[in-house]
């Protein structure tokens, strides 16, 4: 077989393996919660109240592509808000300015000069909106991509967790353990009435 015929196998036997399905990850069956007694992953005080983040950390370590989407999540936020703060401080910036300036054009006491500055300053910024006009299309496309990237990483955190919950609910404490306090109960109750029984 020659270097072709060796390369085009090559190619195909991975093209094959790219087209596998990946395997599901079962998140029940983190460290934690896979096939251990209620005794072992029972709720510890000294843990966060945020179940929620509780069980979503869990299924990360079970998952690597999940981790790497969180850490993908995580590592935009900052690239995000490093490429959008010159952007911001440009707009800051112009807003100060046409600020300041139509005060000192509001100080103009000759009003036919006031008007006329105004109406420059009007213009100036009418121009300065048109020229930004695209970033500032963008800019709000963006606010609305973050809180909906906000939206869906809730929602990814609610129904992975509740995958691990469902596992962790099939633990239920068996019914003897509470009925034999029931049954107690209802003896003492009956024992201490004997001296609360009364002839009057």
């Amino acid at each position: 077989m020659n270097k072709y015929l060796i390369y085009i196998s090559l190619i195909a036997l991975v093209s094959c393996e790219s087209k596998t399905e990946p395997q599901a990850i079962d998140y029940s069956n983190t460290e934690e919660l896979g096939g251990q007694t209620l005794e072992l992953i029972k709720y510890s005080k000294t843990r966060s109240r945020d179940i929620v983040r509780h069980l979503y950390e869990q299924a990360l370590e079970k998952d690597p592509k999940l981790k790497l989407l969180e850490s993908e999540i995580l590592d935009f936020n900052d690239i995000k808000e490093d490429s959008l703060a010159q952007f911001r401080e440009f707009i800051n910036y112009n807003n100060l300015y046409y600020a300041s300036a139509n005060n000192y054009a509001q100080q103009i006491k000759d009003s036919v000069k006031r008007k006329r500055v105004l109406s420059f300053l009007s213009n100036s910024k009418n121009e300065y909106k048109s020229t930004i006009s695209k970033h500032t299309e963008v800019s709000k496309m963006i606010e609305v991509l973050e809180a909906d990237l906000e939206d869906q990483s809730n929602i990814m955190r609610i129904v992975i967790s509740e995958t691990l919950i469902d596992s962790y609910q099939k633990n239920i404490p068996k019914i003897e353990s509470i009925e034999y306090i029931d049954k107690a109960l209802r003896v003492l109750i009956d024992e201490s009435e004997k001296y609360t029984e009364t002839n009057k």
